[in-house]
């Protein structure tokens, strides 16, 4: 006989499951995303092992859903027997997009993307001239997803400046992403009382 476990509800938006508590992700307070996806057509690279896939553009990111244009980036993800698990994938060098310099995914399970950083601010003041840091990325799909980032300087002097790695799931069905609509969804939770996170 499987085991079940208590669900508990403790105020109106919050839940209780195993002694954790969850509230609904729309009661959350979470900041928002820049958006860094430009308003040309979007070229994409795919990953396939098994029953997983991934999608993403030629720099190996996934773009917020809110940031779309319609068309193929509607598409883009992480799916899992028919689910999309990642939904966003975004990494941004000081809230901003890098320039690609090439990008491959000969191999089918694996992608290797080069880029490097836009004319951006140095945080200790001053600017970072474009193309002196040098971004290489690693995606490989085997089993699970797994990214491997380096960051090379090119700079005579040391720079300061923020490179971010932007996630979220929306797990929707491959219809849903394909335009059909469902009548009821289910409910997205967070976990009540965890670390803050910075997207």
């Amino acid at each position: 006989m499987p085991d079940t476990e208590q669900i508990a509800i403790i105020e109106p938006i919050t839940i209780e499951v195993g002694g954790r508590r969850y509230i609904p992700l729309d009661h959350a307070a979470i900041a928002p995303w820049s958006c860094v996806i430009g308003e040309h057509p979007i070229s994409t690279l795919t990953l396939k092992d098994d029953d997983l896939f991934l999608i993403t553009d030629t720099l190996g990111n996934i773009s917020d859903l809110s940031c779309r244009l319609g068309g193929i980036e509607d598409s883009m993800g992480l799916f899992c027997r028919d689910t999309r698990f990642l939904s966003r994938l975004e990494l941004q060098i000081n809230g901003r997009s890098p320039i690609s310099f090439s990008s491959t995914a000969r191999k089918g399970f694996a992608m290797t993307v080069l880029s490097a950083n836009p004319e951006i601010d140095d945080e200790k003041g001053g600017q970072i001239k474009a193309e002196t840091i040098d971004i290489h990325r690693e995606i490989v799909i085997k089993g699970g997803f797994f990214e491997q980032t380096q960051v090379t300087n090119y700079n005579t002097h040391p720079v300061s400046f923020t490179l971010s790695l932007s996630l979220d799931a929306d797990f929707l069905d491959l219809f849903e992403v394909r335009g059909a609509k469902r009548e009821k969804r289910g409910v997205v939770l967070k976990r009540k009382g965890c670390r803050k996170i910075s997207r």
